[in-house]
């Protein structure tokens, strides 16, 4: 991925799919993946969540964002109009406010760190 645009759209397109072959390639394999109820997770962790249908997204819709970007990171500060969560629940809608990490390789930007906020 060239822009950092394309990396962050591949990524909600990724997580609205399940998309577990994309989301390995847009994951940094140091990625901390944190999620809004307080937990965090390894690669492995959030794809095994993905892949095991423990995580259900259905709406991931950026309403605000702000991106700041150097040479090899980019710091992204979004307020997502976000649907989803644990399989089995139901997921009204909610406000969150999160930051992503992203870090530019040899093989295009790759997502070191997500950390999600739910809006009161």
């Amino acid at each position: 991925m060239n822009t950092i645009r394309a990396a962050i759209d591949a990524l909600y397109r990724a997580m609205l799919a399940h998309d577990i072959p994309a989301l390995d390639g847009l994951l940094d394999d140091d990625v901390i993946y944190v999620h809004s109820p307080g937990f965090a997770e390894t690669k492995q962790q959030f794809l095994d969540g993905v892949r095991d249908a423990l995580y259900v997204y259905e709406r991931v819709r950026p309403v605000d964002e702000l991106i700041t970007e150097t040479a090899d990171m980019a710091m992204v500060y979004t307020t997502l109009d976000f649907m989803g969560g644990p399989k089995g629940q139901a997921h009204p809608p909610v406000t969150l406010l999160t930051t992503l990490v992203w870090r530019r390789s040899g093989q295009g930007w790759r997502l070191l760190l997500r950390h999600a906020t739910r809006v009161p």
